[in-house]
């Protein structure tokens, strides 16, 4: 990745971090006995399209374009959804 793009890539999974600290933060709050399971749904259910790009550039640091495209083939994309895909574009 280029200087630029790392630092995009910085900047979006930093904003994932929070958000996932957020959602387990939560979970423990509400007394999960599974707080990686139900703080994933809760990602999952809340997270911005920021947050998501972040969680593809942290788990697919090499290409999280494609790692987007990949899990996101065949199915039909929400505004948000697009909108990952700009991001990860951009980086």
């Amino acid at each position: 990745m280029a200087k630029e793009a790392m630092n995009d890539a910085v900047y979006y999974i930093s904003k994932y971090n929070d958000k996932w600290n957020a959602c387990c933060q939560e979970c423990m709050d509400e007394g999960s006995t599974d707080i990686s399971y139900d703080a994933t749904i809760l990602f999952d259910e809340t997270a911005n399209a920021e947050e998501v790009a972040g969680f593809y550039c942290m788990f697919y640091e090499k290409d999280p374009l494609k790692g987007w495209l990949t899990n996101t083939e065949g199915i039909e994309l929400s505004e948000q959804d697009k909108k990952v895909t700009e991001i990860l574009k951009q980086i």
